[in-house]
């Protein structure tokens, strides 16, 4: 019976790393989903975007900018696509090289807009060019949908983020310092967005519900990374092909799989979701099988 995902899955771990050409292969596991990322099936309104935690890594060592340098003002239009995955996002693919702009071939923390909207977020790497997710708020505000062309505005954002967490879910996650430690070890933009998701009700009664409800699929997941829930130990049971997949799955990438799987509720959407990340780690199994095979 498959076991959990081991010590490797714990705080530090960086997502979306730059495993291959395909674009949902990040440097970063699963990112920032525009101008306010997001974890699939987070909560309504933010399917899909960073659920890592901030570490460095050697993919995103930067060239120096200058003291006092102009700050690089890119402007351009793109049309708005689904990623290649089965998870729905929503991309624009960068029409200029990142590395030559900006010094970075890894991710790169940027702010602009979409149409007049404004955004902060994360550009990722795919295959030697880059992707900007755009999430569910960015398209709202920009009143952009997938097929349309908008105009973008990007520049490197140098600026520390700091996340003002609502005291609703303080008091939350102060029942669990463990929690509170994971919590504060993921990327600003999902903290961000959790925030914002718990205040943009103004019921007092509303935003403590909602701290309520992320803070349970929050610790649910950090469960889940040291011990598999059993409704994925009888998955991956039954489907070992599926579980050798999940093992090839960085830390990241398995967690924003469990934070989509937490989103559900109902026993039937969640098995739903549990079957959509079974598809996702039989593919990568099966590309992992077949490039042995082709190399042999």
């Amino acid at each position: 019976m498959p076991g959990g995902t081991g010590p490797s899955a714990h705080l530090g771990m960086h997502a979306l790393r730059a495993q291959s050409n395909s674009w949902n292969r990040h440097s970063c596991s699963i990112p920032a989903y525009g101008g306010t990322g997001a974890a699939p099936d987070l909560y309504p309104g933010f399917r899909g975007s960073c659920v890592c935690h901030e570490t460095s890594t050697r993919h995103n060592r930067k060239t120096p900018v200058k003291p006092g340098a102009k700050p690089v003002v890119k402007q351009f239009k793109a049309t708005l696509e689904h990623g290649h995955s089965n998870l729905n996002w929503v991309i624009v693919r960068i029409p200029f090289d990142v590395h030559k702009i900006w010094g970075t071939r890894g991710q790169l923390k940027v702010k602009g807009d979409i149409n007049g909207f404004s955004f902060r977020t994360s550009l990722f790497p795919t295959g030697g060019t880059h992707v900007l997710l755009v999430n569910k708020r960015m398209q709202a505000g920009a009143k952009a949908g997938v097929g349309t062309i908008a105009r973008f505005r990007l520049e490197h954002d140098t600026e520390k983020r700091v996340v003002t967490v609502p005291a609703e879910l303080e008091r939350a996650l102060s029942e669990d310092r463990a929690l509170r430690r994971w919590f504060d070890a993921l990327n600003h933009s999902t903290r961000n967005d959790i925030s914002n998701w718990i205040t943009d009700v103004k019921s007092a009664e509303a935003r403590a519900r909602r701290a309520d409800q992320i803070a349970e699929r929050l610790l649910s997941t950090m469960e889940a990374e040291r011990e598999l829930p059993p409704i994925l130990r009888v998955a991956f049971a039954r489907d070992p092909l599926a579980y050798q997949g999940w093992k090839l799955m960085s830390p990241s990438h398995r967690r924003m799989h469990l934070f989509g799987i937490f989103y559900y509720r109902n026993p039937a959407a969640r098995a739903r979701r549990v079957a959509k990340t079974l598809q996702d780690a039989r593919t990568r199994a099966e590309k992992k099988a077949k490039k042995a095979e082709d190399e042999s």
